[in-house]
């Protein structure tokens, strides 16, 4: 019996106009109700996710930072949990980006920090209920308590080889993944959905044979791997695809909606 759905956002509920549909609003309600666990997580800030979160109705603790923070929002907004690169990490790591003329995305105290006021921050934050602060220098923050570092790059072939760069040089070390075509996320080693659907099971004393989970992108991987039946949408990546114990319908028909009748039978 399932006890614990964890779902990304954006491409599995969330569909390419940033609606979701009646019937999936419905449904997840309906598992809440019956005691089922709903979890949100997204490698979006912790209060981009928030609002999302209260319009589906849903009371369970935030996946957010692609897995760096959990989240009690809506009783006291304790963390729960918490990972975080180091300050020399993070330092490289910008310096990385800075050298190959890539935009960078830090996250700090759940702000969103660039150097770059382009076009690229502006289509990023856009219906994703969040600001942006410009500063001339990211260094002048606390790189200690960085949630998340994030690069956009558009070109394909450029974000394949900062990829391949960072992997190779932080494998064992940094969490390395693309969470969009054209999205790099670098986290603490442990900042993965999958490490945060581990933690929200030992909190709630649900086993991991008692959980599923859906998503998208290669982000989801270790999510989908973490869980009991890992479910990839029909427009999934490809690797997340091979991952996955099942392929559903694509979230622009409601795959989601499928693979819980299939799976929960609700």
């Amino acid at each position: 019996m399932i006890k614990l759905l964890v779902l990304d956002i954006d491409g599995t509920i969330i569909k390419k106009d940033f609606t979701y549909s009646k019937v999936l609003h419905e449904k997840l309600l309906e598992l809440q109700n019956k005691g089922i666990k709903v979890v949100i997580a997204t490698g979006r800030m912790h209060d981009g996710a928030v609002p999302l979160v209260k319009e589906l109705g849903l009371n369970t603790p935030i996946i957010s930072y692609q897995g760096s923070m959990v989240r009690n929002w809506k009783e006291n907004n304790n963390i729960l949990y918490s990972k975080r690169m180091s300050a020399q990490q993070a330092s490289e790591i910008i310096d990385y980006f800075r050298n190959k003329n890539i935009h960078i995305n830090a996250y700090s105290g759940d702000k969103l920090y660039v150097e770059q006021d382009d076009e690229l921050i502006k289509d990023y934050v856009n219906n994703r209920y969040v600001n942006y602060n410009v500063l001339s220098d990211l260094k002048t923050l606390d790189l200690s308590k960085l949630d998340k570092l994030l690069c956009i790059e558009p070109n394909q072939e450029k974000m394949q080889q900062v990829v391949k760069d960072l992997s190779l040089k932080y494998k064992g070390k940094l969490e390395i993944v693309k969470s969009m075509q054209h999205y790099c996320e670098v986290t603490h080693i442990e900042a993965t959905k999958g490490k945060a659907i581990e933690f929200l099971c030992k909190y709630w004393g649900i086993d991991l044979s008692e959980t599923m989970a859906i998503g998208d992108q290669d982000n989801d991987i270790a999510m989908i791997k973490t869980a009991q039946i890992g479910v990839a949408m029909g427009n999934a990546t490809k690797q997340l695809k091979e991952a996955a114990d099942f392929i559903t319908k694509s979230v622009e028909d409601d795959g989601v909606v499928f693979a819980i009748k299939k799976f929960i039978g609700v």
